[in-house]
Order: structure tokens, then C-alpha cells, then sequence
């Protein structure tokens, strides 16, 4: 009995001994795909410089480029099996870049992606700024140009996207042929015979979803009338120490800048201690003043809105005072006090 338990024992030592035999003589596990990218995303530095992707397939498999792959420069687009595929890639002195790429092989059943990038070569931010950051325009059909201050590298301001969205969006399509510029912003408006209108027109240069985008934005409204004044004071008191300026808010329904309009001022008295006086690109009229050691004075001042041929489109009059400076002493006597000074003369 005890024989037999025995001689079952070894002959069951000797089958397990021939198993594991066998299994140690098969041929070691191999990972089979029909197609996969050892890293499907890619971020480079600037510098050129080489690198690798290595392409797992059971078949034959190609490369091909979709955007913005000019800078990369692969071995080969196409090969079968495993294999490691090398490239290149040049130094970037401009803004960050992306390149994207599809891998399909007849085995497989969707084509992969491969996405390849770089960081920027420019040591400073990129930036793309407008003049302004809003526009109010009359009724009338007319071209607009924005200054711009960019450093946005000239062969990029191509690649710009711009976007226009309507407040209303049953009054659309009155903005057109929005272009940027190295040195402005352009865009069309169309006549406005329908009711006050506006919208946002937005310009980005697009880099990598890893970087800062770069974009500006312009807000517009149109109304539907011609150019006027809004209100106006009708009197207002000029600093009489001559410091600080005249500053009048003239409420217009326009941005002064963007249009051929001309603000014709006529004075009532002597203006000569109003210096330099203008309607500014925000639309107000603004002048420096002559600090007053004699009486109190004061002009009333008519500016009239025209185009260049004389029409005038809108007038306003407003009464401009200025008191006699008292510094050092009530009789108005500078006694040796503070000097007033001439803004004009003196500085």
C-alpha cells in the first residue's frame, strides 16, 4: 500500500517536472499590434534638435502630415513592422508652434494621431494690441482703421483668426473684410438703415492649446443718426492758477478719429490764455490755461461740427470763466509766496 502511494507520488513529481520543462522551452511573450505610437504627444524646445517616435504595427503603416509640419523633417513616412522612425526639427525664433500628423496602417482600423510642438524662440511675451478697445460710428458706410502696436512676427499676422459676433443675431453681416495688419486693423461697416446695432470683433493668432493665446478684441456700435454734440455744460470754470487743463466732454455719438470731420471753434473775446485748445481722439475739448494775475474773465466758446466742405452738422456754445489766481494773500498779491507760472512760457 504504502508502495503504491509512493510510485503515485513520483510519477506525479515526474509529470509536473515535464510540464514546467515544456513551458520553459516556449518561445518568450511578444506584444502584437495591429498599430501603436510609443508617445503620440510631443513637446519640443526651441533649440533644433532630433528625437523618435517608435511605430508598433503587424503590417505596413504611413505618416501623413496634416498642419503645420514644415519644420519637421522625418527619416521616412512609411514602413512595416516595428520600427523606430528619427527626426528633426528646426530652431524656432518665432512664436510656439504645433504640427499634427495621422498613422494608419490597412491592418488597423482608425488612423492614430500624432501631435508634435515647440516652444517659442522670442524672449518676450507675445502681444497684439489695439488702439482702442471700443469704436461708436453714425450711420453711415465707412472703412475703419484701429493702430496697432504688435510684435507679432510678420510672416504669423497671416495666420490670425478673426470672428465678428452680433449682439442681434437676426441684424448680422453688416461688418466685413476684417483684416490685420502689422501696423492696424481693418474692417468694414455698412450703412445702418435699421436700428442702433453692435458687436465684437475679435482678432487671435493661435499657438499651441499648452501656450497663451493671443488675442484682441474691439467692441462696435453704430447708431443711425449723422454726427452731433450729446450734452454739453454750458458753462464751465477754467483753473484760474493755471494748473490743470480745460476739460469738456462733448458727448459725441462718434469716435472723432475714425472719421474726416472738422471741429470749428469761434470765441466771443480775447482766447489767448486758452493754450492749445483741441477736440481729443475721446471726443472731448481739452486746452491748457494761463494762470489769471488780473481780473476775472471769461469767453464764450461756439464749435461747430462740419465736414470739409462747410456743412455744419451740429453747434454747441460754451461759456468758458476763469477767476483771478489768489496765492500768498487775500488781495490776490503773490508777496512773495508761491510763483504762478506760465504752463506756455515756463515749461
Amino acid at each position: 500500500m504504502e508502495c503504491n502511494t509512493m510510485k503515485r507520488l513520483r510519477n506525479g513529481c515526474l509529470a509536473l517536472f515535464a510540464l514546467l520543462l515544456a513551458v520553459s522551452c516556449e518561445r518568450p511573450y511578444e506584444l502584437r499590434l495591429d498599430l501603436a505610437l510609443s508617445r503620440n504627444e510631443i513637446k519640443e524646445k526651441a533649440p533644433a534638435g532630433k528625437d523618435y517616435i517608435k511605430v508598433y504595427s503587424t503590417g505596413s503603416w504611413t505618416i501623413t502630415p496634416v498642419s503645420g509640419g514644415d519644420w519637421i523633417h522625418f527619416e521616412t513616412l512609411s514602413g512595416k513592422g516595428t520600427v523606430q522612425v528619427n527626426f528633426t526639427y528646426d530652431e524656432n525664433k518665432s512664436m510656439s508652434r504645433e504640427a499634427r500628423y495621422t498613422v494608419s496602417s490597412p491592418e488597423a482600423g482608425k488612423p492614430l494621431e500624432l501631435y508634435i510642438a515647440q516652444d517659442k524662440g522670442m524672449s518676450s511675451d507675445i502681444s497684439y494690441t489695439l488702439s482702442k478697445s471700443t469704436v461708436l460710428l453714425i450711420g453711415d458706410a465707412v472703412g475703419i482703421n484701429i493702430p496697432v502696436k504688435t510684435n507679432v512676427p510678420q510672416d504669423k499676422i497671416d495666420i490670425a483668426v478673426c470672428e465678428v459676433k452680433y449682439d442681434d443675431p437676426d441684424n448680422v453681416g453688416w461688418i466685413s473684410h476684417v483684416k490685420p495688419y502689422k501696423d492696424r486693423f481693418c474692417f468694414d461697416i455698412a450703412a445702418n438703415d435699421g436700428a442702433y446695432r453692435s458687436a465684437s470683433i475679435s482678432v487671435t493668432f493661435p499657438v499651441p492649446y499648452w501656450d497663451v493665446p493671443v488675442t484682441a478684441t474691439l467692441q462696435v456700435t453704430q447708431g443711425l443718426t449723422s454726427p452731433s454734440f450729446g450734452t454739453v455744460v454750458s458753462t464751465y470754470a477754467a483753473p484760474s492758477d493755471g494748473i490743470g487743463m480745460v476739460n469738456i466732454d462733448l458727448g459725441l455719438n462718434f469716435s472723432p478719429d475714425l472719421y474726416d470731420f472738422v471741429f470749428k471753434q469761434e470765441y466771443s473775446a480775447d482766447a489767448s490764455w486758452l493754450i492749445s485748445p483741441a477736440v481729443t481722439a475721446d471726443g472731448a475739448f481739452q486746452a491748457a490755461v494761463r494762470p489769471n494775475t488780473t481780473a476775472a474773465r471769461n469767453v464764450t466758446l461756439t464749435l461747430s461740427l462740419t465736414n470739409r466742405s462747410g456743412r455744419i452738422f451740429d453747434q454747441r456754445s460754451i461759456k468758458i470763466t476763469q477767476a483771478k489766481a489768489v496765492l500768498g494773500s487775500e488781495t490776490g498779491e503773490n508777496d512773495g509766496g508761491e510763483e504762478i507760472m506760465d504752463p506756455e512760457v515756463d515749461f
